[in-house]
């Protein structure tokens, strides 16, 4: 039988988890041309939305009015409307191109690079943890209360969504993840663990047939700024989950940075461990993040009992490290309050 204490530090299962209002839209001029390390992007290709040319028709013809000549007044106004205007948009293009010229130089840090949130890393261990000796949790109980509802979604920004939502066994997730890996050069192999988007370790799971993975579709925002991105594991029993939870962050210690390259496009990241975040007792979440000269990559593994619920962001000027983790404390609350298998 499952044994789980409830937090006793956290706000009743009813109340949703606070979400901050999505960022003034991003980017606020446009990013360098540049094609993006596929690892890090979904696989499939965002659509673009071009405004439509529609006019609404009018409910009535209005009457013909006679047109009044322009004075001289109004015509100087717009003549000198028009020059300003002109002047506007010579001053931007300029600001641009001097920026990605410093950017390029490295006189400037490109945009959304603010520095990583610093302090103590956090504990691969709950404090108040949920024991079973089988699946206290499965996909049937947890359903979508692990990630974001869809007003939450829209909140964000997040509003485009590629229904790619799969199964995996952990066997040939594993497989696929190894051999990409391997064919775009992946160095050092001690910074395989970073690379997965689902929660799985290395070669001792390469067996494991059982499909354990969930993976849900790419949600994006309209600007290709941000990607965020989900991945449940459903382990065989809590023991299971807290040892993969404890083998993560010893060998994420050991990874400050890593490269591998697709179709000439580098994705050569700086790894830093994620800070402590604010969650209830009974679950634990660790992570990190990716920042490069493009943008940042943020991956928090979420655990209690037999889940683990990996959430990842892929941010070009898009989403900021303070509100990717406001999202995950929301989830690992969702998500400590679950009820188990039978309740």
């Amino acid at each position: 039988m499952p044994d789980d204490t409830a937090p006793d530090n956290t706000a009743p299962k009813e109340t949703a988890p606070e979400v901050a209002p999505h960022a003034a839209p991003h980017p606020a001029v446009t990013p360098p041309a540049y094609t993006p390390p596929a690892g890090r992007l979904p696989s499939f290709t965002p659509p673009q939305y071009a405004q439509a040319e529609y006019v609404r028709p009018a409910t009535s013809t209005p009457p013909e009015t006679p047109r009044r000549p322009l004075s001289p007044l109004a015509i100087g106004l717009i003549v000198g409307g028009a020059v300003l205007l002109v002047v506007a948009i010579v001053a931007s293009a300029v600001t641009v191109t001097n920026y990605f010229t410093e950017v390029a130089s490295g006189a400037r840090e490109p945009f959304g690079a603010e520095p990583a949130i610093e302090g103590e890393k956090a504990s691969p261990l709950a404090l108040n943890p949920t024991r079973c000796d089988d699946e206290c949790f499965t996909e049937e109980v947890v359903a979508g209360a692990a990630s974001l509802t869809d007003e939450e979604f829209e909140t964000w920004g997040l509003t485009e969504f590629d229904d790619g939502k799969t199964t995996s066994s952990i066997a040939d997730e594993y497989d696929y993840t190894r051999d990409n890996w391997e064919s775009y050069g992946g160095s050092p192999e001690s910074c395989f663990i970073a690379y997965p988007q689902s929660p799985i370790l290395d070669e001792l799971e390469a067996d494991d047939d059982t499909v354990r993975l969930y993976i849900d579709g790419t949600h994006s925002d309209s600007y290709e700024s941000t990607y965020f991105q989900q991945t449940a594991r459903y382990f065989a029993d809590s023991a299971s989950a807290v040892d993969f939870m404890v083998t993560l962050d010893e060998k994420l210690d050991g990874c400050s940075s890593y490269s591998y390259t697709i179709d000439d496009s580098e994705w050569a990241p700086k790894v830093t461990r994620a800070v402590a975040l604010d969650i209830p007792a009974n679950v634990a979440a660790i992570g990190w993040s990716e920042t490069t000269e493009y943008g940042r990559y943020y991956s928090v593994d979420v655990q209690r009992g037999n889940l683990v619920v990996r959430t990842m962001v892929t941010s070009y000027d898009g989403m900021s490290e303070h509100e990717f983790r406001s999202i995950v404390e929301g989830i690992a609350r969702n998500i400590a309050y679950l009820d188990q298998v039978g309740e």
